[in-house]
């Protein structure tokens, strides 16, 4: 910890030192010279010479209009110096991006009809819940969500912008199957990605997320597959980094970078080396490649796959030259199939999935975003726990972007009735703060000791939503 309090004062000193140079009038640059561009041409990027953007291969303005360095000045200088304001340990991500139909699944567990008016109520609910962001920084939205209000007229998302959670969306289009295999799957909606992000974007999101599936059998996934929902991945990670828009006011920054700074998240606010946030305007992509838990493979095969899986999308993301330090992923634990006969201890699974990132996670990502994948309450809390806990070479933040191990308690505690609203909150509110403690870094890593989750499996097979 105290070799990424050094980095952090480092990249604060570095990033005042340059702004202070714009604020002189200087050029600020990397190296003294300028920075090499996408195809190795020494780029300058003040004096309104331009910028090589990757995707185009064409010469951008950096200079005038509201896109302009001036416009950024004062928001840069806002977010170095709130900087360890914002940054706070012990938080994570609700994945409340069920869609329609899934949420209905959920629904019919209670038996509570559903109806637009009863997601609302739910979601009100959960966004609305005292205290949530001691444990919560980020929220992923489904679609409805993030332009429903409620009976007062309220959006559902003002809760959480009013609480400094930072609103995300899901922004695929759910699954096909890939021609010419076995049932396979590729992930829809990079038609209209670049319209919606910019939608998304003035509608109050300031992250996305895309998920890829991948099944494991005697022959899958197949090459064909890993590489169709790499590429998808690397494509939507672009997108959404890219689509910028016309100006942001100072404040937004803050907001941008709230989420990634609440996860401890590193991100340097100088040229050159700026995330995706501070590049562009535009919304953070998690990357998310999900092997699911179908089958009774053992923990070994499981690891074998995610690390071919992870090794072909960050191949892909180098190739499509998404800039890693602005983007975050969302994988699923090492864990052995739900039907195997040989179970994995949380120390189990901890150490292979630390193994597995170790051998194909770059350590420019800054962040990990841990999905529950079907695993109870009680497991993805102490899984997550065992892997902060162990000595192991972490340069990553390890936390979690969980659906239902966040809310499983909670919906069997509302069960539609306004009566249970806050007996409902009160079980949610417990769960975040237990994965909050799960995250916790500092001196006290892991610091979940377990016994407050919901044990029942939630484990669906062949999980679509």
């Amino acid at each position: 910890m105290a070799a990424a309090g050094a980095f952090r004062e480092e990249l604060i000193k570095t990033a005042r030192h340059r702004q202070r140079e714009r604020d002189e009038g200087r050029e600020s640059v990397i190296g003294g010279e300028g920075r090499w561009g996408a195809r190795g041409e020494r780029v300058r990027r003040g004096g309104g010479q331009g910028r090589w953007r990757p995707k185009e291969r064409k010469l951008v303005s950096t200079q005038g209009g509201h896109g302009s360095k001036q416009c950024e000045v004062e928001g840069r200088r806002k977010v170095v110096g709130g900087w360890n304001t914002i940054a706070s340990p012990g938080k994570g991500i609700l994945a409340a991006d069920e869609s329609t139909g899934t949420i209905g699944k959920r629904f019919s567990s209670i038996n509570v009809e559903n109806t637009e008016e009863n997601r609302i109520r739910y979601r009100k609910l959960l966004f609305s819940t005292p205290g949530m962001n001691q444990y919560i920084s980020g929220v992923i939205c489904y679609d409805e969500t993030l332009r429903s209000k409620d009976q007062t007229g309220t959006p559902l998302i003002k809760y959480l912008q009013d609480a400094g959670i930072v609103v995300g969306i899901k922004v695929d289009k759910g699954l096909e199957v890939i021609p010419g295999t076995d049932g396979e799957t590729s992930t829809k909606g990079l038609d209209g990605l670049a319209e919606r992000c910019k939608e998304y974007y003035d509608m109050g999101a300031r992250f996305a997320k895309w998920r890829a599936v991948y099944k494991i059998s005697a022959k899958e996934p197949s090459d064909v597959a890993i590489k169709e929902n790499a590429w998808a991945l690397a494509r939507y990670g672009e997108e959404a980094a890219e689509n910028t828009v016309p100006h942001r006011e100072p404040d937004d920054w803050l907001l941008l970078l709230l989420l990634a700074s609440s996860l401890q998240i590193l991100i340097a606010v100088s040229d050159g080396v700026t995330g995706a946030i501070c590049q562009n305007n535009g919304l953070v992509p998690i990357i998310e490649p999900e092997i699911l838990m179908d089958g009774d493979h053992d923990i070994e095969r499981t690891a074998e796959v995610t690390e071919k899986v992870q090794v072909a999308v960050y191949q892909a993301i180098r190739d499509q030259q998404l800039l890693l330090e602005g983007t975050l992923l969302k994988p699923n634990m090492v864990c052995p199939g739900s039907e195997s006969k040989v179970r994995a201890s949380p120390m189990d699974i901890a150490a292979y999935t630390i193994r597995t990132l170790q051998r194909c996670l770059p350590v420019a990502v800054p962040g990990i975003v841990f999905l529950s994948g079907g695993q109870s309450e009680e497991e993805a809390t102490l899984n997550l726990n065992a892997m902060n806990a162990m000595p192991a070479k972490k340069p990553w933040a390890l936390t979690f972007s969980y659906g239902r191990a966040l809310q499983q308690s909670c919906l069997k505690a509302w069960k539609g009735e306004d009566s249970n609203l806050e007996a409902a909150q009160n079980v949610f509110l417990e769960r975040c703060r237990a994965n909050g403690d799960a995250q916790l870094t500092n001196l006290q890593l892991g610091k979940y000791a377990g016994g407050s989750g919901d044990t029942s499996s939630l484990f669906q097979a062949n999980y679509k939503y």
